[in-house]
């Protein structure tokens, strides 16, 4: 029997592998949307259970800033009308659904189900990641357009191969990777199988070959902090682990294997990479859109302001100002804290993939994106809502 634990499963992993659904009038749906605003009501009106938890209040509060912030913009800022205004608040109450129908899961099996289907996950992003990478068959521009559009159709750069594995840019792809390596990561050192160490390690392999280099500095700092501060690990294995690190580290910057990833780092601690000045300089321009309205913003605006920021904060604080902006960063320190209170099975694995999300979104985006934050929200309610047995390692 199909159960709601099945549909929510799908939701998350089809979000993070499928490519999206051709676009309709400009505004590109995925399958996850699908099944949240078509499939999830029924099981939703059947058994229609509600934790009014705090990430519940906050994205609900979130939802109603953002009409708020979309509704002055049109009648105080003349911002014009455009329906993918309308379509990013459809998003967000996107959100709602979900966490209503992951209010009512059986939590242990669930996670249970999710540590089996993200083996097969894991494969997929390794499978796809060598196509792209290698080119295997000349099939790197289909992959790459399939889950990226044309603008990222030719992923061949004069300083190096980026690959986008199945997410909509090479800095998404590598979030969905490390979606996957923080899981195995811990796991590794839970179990000790050669299994887990193996798909933490392909992981990495995966997140070098998209160069993103947010992605890769979250990488390191999240490994470091799980090894330096887990008590149940050895001194002699964390000692180990910063000596493999460190031979890693040197290879890696003296070797022109990832250059675009490595001399792209080497440049930033320069302050020379023209990548991070270039984003410098947009970030001032678009701050004039803040200044003129601080604490709502303008709406999504799409009409209007240009949605390439490379930077969420700077793209959230233009939209919805300071208000939703804290509302939302509330969510993602909300799970840290609660992290160190909450000793589950899934606690480390959330307070990691919050810290990745945090820093990723320096540069990049994680909420606005569409494909990671459904995921983020998914654990959130899981963490937040589940009750254990005692003593069953349900992940990670």
């Amino acid at each position: 029997m199909f159960k709601r634990e099945d549909l929510v499963l799908i939701i998350l992993f089809s979000s993070l592998l499928f490519p999206p659904l051709p676009s309709i009038g400009g505004i590109a749906f995925r399958v996850d949307d699908l099944l949240v605003y078509l499939v999830a009501p029924f099981f939703i009106i059947r058994q229609p259970v509600v934790r009014i938890s705090i990430p519940f209040k906050l994205i609900v509060l979130f939802l109603f800033s953002a009409v708020v912030s979309t509704m002055l913009g049109y009648t105080c800022r003349s911002v014009p009308f455009s329906t993918r205004d309308i379509n990013e608040l459809i998003r967000i109450f996107k959100y709602i659904l979900i966490i209503i129908l992951a209010s009512s899961l059986n939590y242990n099996l669930f996670l249970k189900k999710l540590d089996k289907l993200m083996y097969y996950a894991a494969f997929v992003v390794i499978i796809i990641s060598i196509i792209e990478y290698f080119n295997i068959g000349n099939m790197s521009s289909i992959f790459s357009a399939l889950y990226a559009g044309e603008f990222h159709a030719n992923n061949t750069l004069s300083d190096g191969r980026r690959i986008v594995v199945t997410g909509g840019d090479p800095n998404s792809g590598a979030f969905i990777a490390l979606y996957m390596y923080i899981y195995f990561f811990i796991k590794a050192f839970e179990t000790k199988k050669i299994k887990d160490v193996f798909l933490f390690l392909a992981m990495l392999s995966v997140i070098l070959m998209t160069s993103s280099r947010t992605v890769f500095i979250a990488l390191f700092l999240i490994s470091g902090m799980h090894i330096l501060f887990r008590k149940s690990i050895s001194i002699w294995i964390k000692i180990s682990s910063i000596l493999c690190c460190s031979y890693f580290l040197f290879v890696l910057f003296t070797s022109d294997i990832f250059q675009y990833l490595t001399y792209g780092i080497d440049a930033m601690m320069r302050m020379e990479n023209s990548s991070l000045n270039t984003r410098l300089d947009m970030w001032d321009f678009f701050l004039n859109y803040f200044y003129v309205s601080p604490f709502w913003g303008w709406g999504p605006a799409k009409s209007l302001i240009s949605t390439i920021f490379d930077g969420e904060y700077i793209l959230l604080l233009v939209r919805y100002g300071i208000v939703g902006t804290l509302i939302l960063l509330f969510l993602f320190i909300f799970n840290i804290y609660k992290s160190f209170f909450i000793k589950t099975g899934i606690s480390n694995y959330l307070l990691y993939v919050s810290t990745g999300a945090l820093i990723l979104m320096v540069t990049n985006s994680f909420f606005s994106g569409y494909q990671l934050f459904s995921t983020y929200i998914i654990l959130t309610i899981i963490f937040v809502n589940g009750k254990y047995k005692k003593g069953i390692q349900t992940t990670c």
